[in-house]
């Protein structure tokens, strides 16, 4: 039987739509799901389906630990995969989002296929100088008192900050009190093999990122301090320990082709999913 053009051309573009790998998205810090309305409108033209997790919004994603976060993301994630009828998909996920996400591709054996982490505090946070120290009461705050807090037992169980808050000055207290970040970041095989999975692994930060301190922090370079000189400097992601050793694979997804560490000038926090030309020249590339 022959087709008219018209019908052929319906039949492949229901085809495309059909074969579309939908996409699961998760939200920052005191942020929502509506920070990627404009995301949706994007795929939604280019057919793509989209489920923004709308879970843990604004303050409630700073008053639960990341570990209850994680734990509950993972729930809705199958939920949405029941509900829909699919199993393949990526994952879109920015800032505190991102961190989560990654967590949940190395601790669960996940049928994610890119992950695609936007300013995402992958190796941690250790901030607020830039407004902070502007203030004498608060001068040095960062340095000298916050980790007195971010480092107990109060805050690693009702406060998600102090989750992935990293301070290079107060490495035993971090190790000794941190439940989240050591264990994301340390060597495991099991979160190796989950973490090897996906197809792609996606990891884009900015220098006109005005929130994740450092910005680096977003494709994997932190501080380190020297004490002999008193002072910390900026390890790239390729001399830090976690790619090195390659802890949960990170290394041997970039010998295979298959990672993206990639920094972008003029891309502010929020600007990966506001910025329409930013969205499309940097994150749409990896959602086809």
């Amino acid at each position: 039987m022959r087709h008219s053009p018209l019908v052929l051309v319906l039949m492949l573009l229901a085809v495309t739509y059909c074969v579309s790998v939908p996409v699961i998205s998760m939200h920052g810090i005191f942020s929502s799901h509506k920070d990627f309305d404009k995301v949706d409108a994007i795929l939604n033209n280019g057919r793509k389906i989209f489920f923004p997790l709308k879970v843990f919004e604004n303050t409630n994603s700073l008053i639960f630990p990341l570990s209850y976060q994680l734990d509950r993301i993972r729930i809705e994630i199958e939920a949405i995969k029941q509900a829909n009828n699919f199993t393949e998909f990526d994952l879109l996920c920015h800032s505190q989002g991102a961190l989560l996400c990654r967590a949940y591709v190395m601790s669960t054996a996940h049928t994610c296929r890119n992950l695609i982490s936007l300013s995402g505090p992958q190796l941690g946070y250790f901030g607020a100088t830039s407004i902070l120290e502007k203030v004498p009461f608060f001068k040095n705050f960062t340095r000298y008192e916050a980790h007195r807090f971010f480092y107990t037992t109060l805050a690693q169980s009702f406060f998600s900050m102090s989750n992935f808050w990293v301070d290079p000055f107060h490495k035993e207290d971090y190790f000794k009190y941190n439940t989240f970040m050591p264990l994301y970041l340390s060597k495991n095989e099991v979160f190796k093999s989950n973490f090897l999975r996906l197809k792609k692994a996606v990891f884009l930060g900015s220098s006109a990122d005005e929130v994740i301190e450092p910005y680096q922090s977003s494709t994997f370079g932190y501080w380190d301090w020297n004490p002999a000189y008193d002072q910390y400097k900026l390890i790239p992601f390729h001399e830090q320990e976690v790619f090195v050793n390659d802890n949960f694979g990170l290394k041997t997804m970039s010998l295979d082709g298959r990672l993206v560490i990639k920094e972008v000038e003029e891309v502010t926090h929020k600007g990966w999913m506001y910025n329409e030309t930013a969205f499309t020249t940097y994150v749409l590339p990896f959602l086809d």
